[in-house]
């Protein structure tokens, strides 16, 4: 088989593994898929340094402001994101995950993601930038 095509196949691998452990990490959290996608969402803003507001996750997610308003009273309920003033702004709001949040995601997730983890570091700088093309490419 060409490699080319296992690509496909590898990538095909990782994306339902992924999927099992999101689904099962929500079962065992009381998260739906979305809840799961907004976390996910507001990791990477931080990640990004962009401020994360209501308008912002509404945005990224596809919903409207009341489902978005719904969504986020029920993370926030749920201990998993904190509302803040926004510096500069304390009419705005701004969203962060809270640290239990995290931890409980880094356990859950670092079986799934330490292998990955030590590929990546193994992989030559310039290796490491063709992958990150090749997947940006996948992601469109």
């Amino acid at each position: 088989m060409d490699p080319r095509h296992r690509l496909v196949h590898r990538l095909r691998d990782i994306t339902l593994a992924f999927d099992a452990a999101i689904t099962e990490f929500g079962r065992t959290n009381d998260l739906g898929p979305r809840d799961i996608r907004a976390i996910i969402a507001l990791l990477d803003a931080e990640r990004a340094g962009t401020v994360a507001t209501p308008g912002w996750l509404a945005t990224r997610l596809a919903v409207n402001s009341a489902s978005c308003t719904a969504l986020v009273d029920r993370l926030v309920a749920a201990g998993h994101v904190a509302r803040g003033a926004l510096a500069g702004d304390r009419r705005k709001v701004a969203l962060t995950v809270t640290p239990e949040a995290r931890a409980l995601g880094e356990r859950f997730f670092h079986p799934l993601l330490a292998p990955i983890e030590a590929a990546a570091q193994e992989l030559s700088v310039a290796d490491a930038m063709l992958v990150d093309a090749f997947l940006t490419a996948c992601t469109g």
